[in-house]
């Protein structure tokens, strides 16, 4: 029978497993080197390290992709600056700038810790809201592992991605409105940041 750190990690892989990654992303969380390094653990079971392998290869895609559309968003640039001159500009409205803290104006609280500061504004990123629940829960999860490690990038990563689960949005009502605390969540497993109705399929999965 599998040991309880080994579904918890097998779920964290599949949480992971889903996202996209950029390079933004990966340099931020270091994420990438946790998922390597888990490959690589003799310890963990054989369906983990597939997992895993399957994880580093998908972001290896995202990274070229990002790499070719940035190429190609350049090279369009140019063309567009050039068509300028003979075609008048269009009056297209401008998509609204992401949230992020820098962008609202927000001074997160500093740790002196660059991955920290990272982690801490990607659940901002989540979030988008005022600085001290972002804070909380970033020191809230440092205070259970006492390092940043890969098991803090880990639960931060699995944090981050149900907050952005667009099929779970009372999560992040929850949140906002105090309705769990930064130290609740933080202790959450995945199974229960889950949506009610992923709970429910679950229950009847077992």
């Amino acid at each position: 029978m599998p040991s309880l750190e080994s579904e918890t990690v097998k779920d964290d892989l599949k949480q992971l497993y889903q996202i996209k990654a950029t390079t933004s992303l990966l340099q931020q969380t270091q994420i990438g080197k946790v998922v390597n390094h888990v490959k690589k653990n003799p310890n963990v079971t054989d369906d983990i390290i597939k997992l895993s392998r399957k994880i580093i290869y998908n972001w290896k895609q995202d990274i070229e992709e990002e790499n070719k559309t940035s190429s190609h968003d350049s090279v369009s640039k140019d063309s567009v600056n050039n068509a300028k001159a003979t075609k008048p500009e269009s009056k297209a409205k401008p998509e609204p700038p992401k949230r992020t803290s820098v962008t609202d104006g927000i001074r997160l609280v500093s740790t002196g810790n660059k991955a920290r500061a990272g982690c801490a504004n990607m659940l901002y990123k989540a979030l988008a809201l005022y600085e001290g629940s972002t804070s909380q829960i970033e020191n809230e999860v440092y205070k259970l592992f006492q390092s940043v490690d890969s098991k803090y990038k880990t639960k931060i990563m699995s944090l981050y991605l149900n907050l952005k689960d667009k099929s779970n949005p009372q999560l992040r009502e929850k949140i906002i409105n105090d309705d769990i605390s930064a130290s609740e969540f933080c202790q959450m497993s995945p199974t229960e940041m889950a949506s009610e109705q992923k709970q429910e399929e679950l229950k009847i999965k077992i």
